[in-house]
């Protein structure tokens, strides 16, 4: 079973957080909406 983690509790300072994996930088960020859009 995947682990579940709460978007809340990765930005807890704001609405967006940067992730990378393998040497590529992506940004997580929720909209006004409570969506979530990720851009690299």
């Amino acid at each position: 079973m995947p682990k579940i983690i709460r978007f809340e509790a990765l930005a807890r300072c704001g609405g967006e957080i940067w992730i990378e994996n393998e040497g590529q930088i992506y940004r997580l960020r929720k909209t006004r909406q409570g969506k979530l859009i990720l851009t690299k």
